[in-house]
């Protein structure tokens, strides 16, 4: 059976990450998104995938205050710092 990583609550019960990038011209910025922080926000069950995506219009650049932003999701492998 497939496993769907596509709510905040499956993304965090399966140990991934997800990052935000900046496409903004000039700025570039990147960060990697508080998933805890989003699914208290939004709830679990809130879908991050889809087209259009429905987590991006809640997100906003923290360096540009920009919206053009590129995510990321991967699988954490266990060998960077927590």
């Amino acid at each position: 059976m497939a496993k769907h990583l596509n709510t905040l609550g499956a993304l965090i019960a399966d140990d991934y990450t997800m990052s935000a990038h900046c496409t903004a011209q000039g700025c570039g910025h990147g960060a990697q998104l508080d998933l805890h922080a989003l699914a208290e926000k939004l709830g679990a069950d809130f879908v991050t995938v889809g087209d259009p995506n429905p987590l991006l219009p809640k997100l906003r650049c923290s360096r540009c205050g920009g919206r053009q932003l590129q995510l990321t999701l991967v699988p954490r492998s266990g060998y960077e710092k927590r």
